[in-house]
């Protein structure tokens, strides 16, 4: 679950300038983090597409601690989390 939450800290603290201190496992995304319902949606879209799979959208609710966040992913990646190489973001010219 350590891989699942560094990622997600890294993600959030350079998409929504927050502060790596501020990233605890007992923090609700959308409440504690002040996420907003679209970038709760972009944090969990980026944690489908970097591991590979598809959560419920019935898992996915506004309360959600970063714990659970993590937590759900490994649960639906029975096969052992590992990032997959995400394509660069820079576009050939």
């Amino acid at each position: 679950m350590q891989t699942v939450y560094t990622h997600l800290r890294y993600f959030l603290t350079r998409t929504f300038t927050l502060k790596s201190a501020d990233i605890a496992p007992g923090e609700q995304l959308q409440r504690d983090l002040g996420l907003n319902e679209w970038e709760f949606l972009e944090v969990v879209v980026y944690l489908e597409t970097l591991f590979g799979l598809t959560l419920p959208d019935d898992t996915l609710v506004p309360v959600l601690t970063v714990e659970q966040l993590c937590s759900l992913i490994v649960s639906h990646k029975p096969g052992g989390i590992v990032p997959l190489p995400l394509m660069n973001s820079r576009v050939a010219a």
